[in-house]
């Protein structure tokens, strides 16, 4: 006789239920609180191989999950053509565990996401898991966040990055990769094919600022850098912006709380008024002043390139708010302006409700947070919204 198909286990009432949760959600997470069985993991492989499954993204939330289930719903995602998303969070990942999502990874060919977030990873797994990210040609996303990966992790994710032309995005948020591991990272983009890379709060300090901005000196093919909460301070903002001013490749550059002064300010100020590509500025979070704001306001009289400004929470009075009107004037391409949680006062308000009647170019701009805008700050703010219609979009987010 010919092989028979292997006879499928009859499933019980509430595997039933499971299956087909996993076949008809497109978005499927699952949460749980229990040790996931084999047989539950089997289950949800079984619908993941069905080819009416319509699961296109998955992500695993707090599952304490034993190795063997790890690996038959990771085997299921083999030959998968439809989950383009992947994320685990606050699941532990052993050994076994890191194996099965390489063997994934490795095997799999239209993944485009994968995040692992609080899974306490070491670093030994996390070696073992890059490697199956190194031959992937469908990853276009990857995000690490709080897994412990340290300055090693870090390392062999460069190693990823000049091995693999796919993946456009990387984003690590609160790793210890310290200033070594970003130097790692940065010499990896002058190989890399990276679109967007994302450190947040991972401690590169002024030494890794540096490291990437002498990256940046003949990379044109970065557009998005964020480096929010590192403490790179004035002297990791001098030898970004430094090297900034001929760059053809960023357009998004996040520096928030990053313990930027008027002395940053001042180089950023000097940044923009030769820089041709930044299209989006974040400075929110940080100590600028009156004395940086008006360097940045130089800065702005000739840009012709910025269309985005973030200023919020930082220490702008009304001297500062003067000298943004003031740029405002003569710039024509800014279209928002963010200044909320600061303290421009009456008179700052009245130097922008001047420039508002005849700058056409600005959207939006965001006074919320603001100290002592008073009664005055209010009516020349309404007169000059009945000059500019954007403005009066704005006053009604404003009240």
């Amino acid at each position: 006789m010919g092989n028979r198909r292997k006879k499928q286990k009859i499933m019980s009432a509430k595997e039933k239920e499971l299956y087909q949760m996993v076949l008809d959600s497109s978005r499927l997470n699952l949460s749980y609180t229990d040790i996931v069985s084999v047989e539950e993991a089997r289950v949800i492989a079984r619908a993941l191989k069905n080819r009416r499954a319509q699961t296109r993204s998955m992500t695993l939330y707090k599952m304490n999950i034993i190795d063997e289930a790890v690996e038959i719903i990771m085997e299921a995602l083999h030959n998968n053509v439809n989950v383009r998303y992947l994320h685990l969070l606050h699941t532990s990942i052993t050994s076994t565990g890191a194996k099965a999502l390489s063997q994934m990874l490795t095997a799999n060919t239209t993944l485009n996401f994968f995040g692992l977030s609080n899974c306490s990873i070491n670093r030994g797994n996390f070696k073992n898991l890059t490697e199956g990210m190194k031959s992937n040609s469908s990853l276009e996303q990857v995000h690490f966040t709080e897994n412990q990966i340290g300055v090693e992790g870090a390392g062999e994710l460069a190693k990823v990055l000049t091995s693999n032309s796919s993946i456009q995005l990387l984003s690590i948020g609160e790793e210890q990769i310290l200033s070594r591991g970003t130097r790692s990272l940065a010499d990896a983009l002058a190989q890399s094919s990276l679109d967007a890379l994302s450190l947040q709060g991972v401690r590169i300090t002024y030494v890794g600022a540096k490291a990437l901005a002498e990256s940046l000196r003949n990379n044109n093919v970065l557009s998005r850098l964020h480096l929010d909460f590192n403490h790179i301070g004035d002297l990791g903002v001098r030898v970004l912006s430094e090297n900034l001013k001929y760059n053809k490749g960023v357009k998004k550059l996040q520096l928030s709380g990053n313990s930027i002064s008027n002395d940053g300010a001042m180089a950023i100020g000097d940044m923009l008024k030769v820089n041709s590509c930044l299209k989006a500025l974040f400075l929110t979070d940080n100590m600028i002043g009156d004395k940086g704001t008006r360097a940045i306001s130089d800065g702005l009289k000739t840009n012709c390139h910025l269309t985005f400004l973030d200023l919020t929470n930082n220490q702008i009075r009304k001297v500062g708010a003067k000298a943004l009107a003031d740029a405002l004037k003569w710039n024509t391409k800014l279209q928002s302006l963010n200044l909320e949680d600061n303290e421009i006062g009456n008179f700052g308000v009245r130097a922008f409700a001047q420039v508002f009647k005849y700058n056409t170019t600005l959207r939006s701009c965001d006074l919320i947070g603001n100290n002592f805008i008073g009664q005055l700050g209010v009516f020349v703010l309404v007169d000059a919204s009945k000059y500019n219609l954007y403005l009066e979009e704005t006053l009604q987010f404003f009240f």
